[in-house]
């Protein structure tokens, strides 16, 4: 959420737009160590735990027993420009990205051309929200001006305040604003005139989690078939904080105030996907995913703090909640890969997902149609390529990958926002019934960021590098 939308929106409209879509359906490249290394290129590959959440043909590849665990951590760096100067900000986790077991059945019967049926259970982590990012700059515009801008014609009754924005609400009973002598419903701005230092940070924290329970099949040694069902676990939370400061210091006018909006976000999700894997010759595959649209069932919690400098005064708005249900779009996989002998592998992998197709529903809004109508007009879809490779030296394993994908949100966007690129690096290490695997990935992307409608846009530079290492027993 930004600013924007809390100085123009009223309380029932916070949270659920075209931007929730993208933050819960939009994932970067996460993984086990294996997955990462190769740039997630697996889809006519399986064999490894995070692959089965693209394609769950992967579980029908496995040869024995397996549990596989990867420890990662991520640092999210930013670069911002806004009104001509420029602020830095790095955050970083330590996570559990990947790990499963997967128990390999070999049919006994050695006449059938069914070879194996496997079971298992994995967990991935599919996007990390740990980041955050900085603006700070002078501005003869203040957010203060754009609140009494959006204030004007709501009474100032305590019920009155709470069916409009939150920042109202919040300004006025800090007496940033305030109502004209004998009036109700039109406001002044009460921050000292000229120049104000503006500092915003936005923080947000959780994950999304996908469980899967898989099945897969093995057929001849040469078609391999998979299912499963993923069960997600969303944990999120925003904080968002804009601080400002009048150079100049006026008597008897606010001086600085701080305003600070708080949202957390709890709710599962479900999906089911299939895959099948085909071995066209000895070294050639090819591999056909499929994952049905998921829909969240979501909580939001959010309330917002502010306090000025003139008398100390402070407030804190009532802690409101929206259930909803939120649909991301289903995604269709492709890849193929070809290997040389045991010497090594490349793996092409294309998804597609159209978040057009994605739906909000709340049953306590009036206008579901209107949201959806804006998803509609403001998503459209994406296409994802990822290019992985192995090379083989007795028992060390080489590792690389890259990959791209498109931004959901088309060029007539009200911001801009690019697409996603990805370069991966790996190495892993086998002893036999144990494996150790290595990876390192970095994701970079741009964004423009209006913090609210009078000022200007901010650019926001984004690098994601995640480290990951892995250990996998074969039993």
């Amino acid at each position: 959420m930004t600013l924007l939308a809390m100085c123009v929106a009223g309380q029932e409209l916070y949270a659920q737009d075209e931007q929730s879509i993208v933050r819960y359906g939009y994932t970067p490249l996460s993984g086990s160590a294996r997955y990462v290394g190769m740039g997630g290129a697996f889809n006519a590959l399986g064999g490894d735990m995070t692959s089965i959440s693209y394609n769950p043909a992967a579980t029908g590849v496995f040869l024995s027993n397996e549990f596989a665990i990867s420890l990662g951590m991520n640092g999210f760096s930013t670069t911002s420009q806004y009104l001509g100067r420029g602020a830095d900000n790095l955050e970083t986790k330590i996570n559990i990205p990947s790990f499963g077991i997967i128990s390999g059945n070999t049919v006994k019967n050695q006449a059938s051309k069914w070879k194996a049926i496997n079971f298992g259970y994995s967990y991935n982590r599919l996007k990390d929200y740990n980041s955050g990012f900085v603006l700070r700059a002078p501005s003869r515009i203040s957010l203060s001006d754009q609140i009494v801008e959006d204030q004007q014609g709501i009474e100032n009754t305590p019920s009155g305040l709470m069916s409009g924005p939150l920042a109202g609400e919040v300004a006025y009973q800090t007496f940033l604003i305030d109502t004209f002598a004998g009036n109700t419903n039109q406001y002044v701005n009460l921050l000292d005139t000229g120049v104000v230092n503006q500092n915003y940070r936005t923080l947000t924290k959780g994950r999304i989690g996908e469980n899967l329970i898989t099945f897969g099949a093995n057929y001849d040694n040469r078609l391999y078939l998979g299912a499963a069902i993923g069960i997600l676990g969303v944990n999120f939370s925003l904080e968002e904080t804009y601080k400002e400061e009048a150079e100049a210091n006026t008597p008897g006018a606010i001086h600085s105030f701080t305003y600070q909006y708080n949202q957390t976000t709890q709710g599962t999700g479900y999906n089911f996907k299939v895959g099948a894997i085909y071995r066209v010759a000895e070294n050639l595959r090819f591999g056909l995913s499929y994952q049905t649209p998921t829909t969240f069932i979501l909580t939001d919690q959010f309330y917002a703090y502010g306090e000025t400098d003139n008398a100390n005064y402070e407030y804190t708005t009532e802690l409101y909640n929206n259930d909803y249900n939120l649909v991301t779009p289903g995604r269709i996989g492709f890849g193929a890969a070809y290997l040389f002998g045991k010497k090594g592998l490349i793996s092409f992998d294309y998804n597609r997902q159209d978040f057009s197709q994605a739906k909000i529903n709340n049953q306590s809004f009036e206008s579901n149609a209107d949201i959806n109508q804006l998803i509609r007009t403001y998503l459209g879809p994406t296409n994802q390529v990822k290019v992985g490779g192995e090379y083989r030296i007795e028992r060390l394993v080489l590792r690389a990958g890259f990959g791209y994908q498109d931004s959901p949100y088309p060029a007539s966007y009200r911001v801009n926002a690019s697409a996603s690129n990805s370069f991966s690096l790996g190495l892993g290490y086998n002893f036999d019934n144990i494996s150790l695997d290595f990876g390192f990935a970095n994701t970079t992307f741009k964004d423009d960021y209006l913090p609210y409608p009078k000022t200007e846009l901010a650019t926001i530079k984004n690098s994601i590098s995640s480290v990951n290492a892995g250990i996998v027993f074969r039993y």
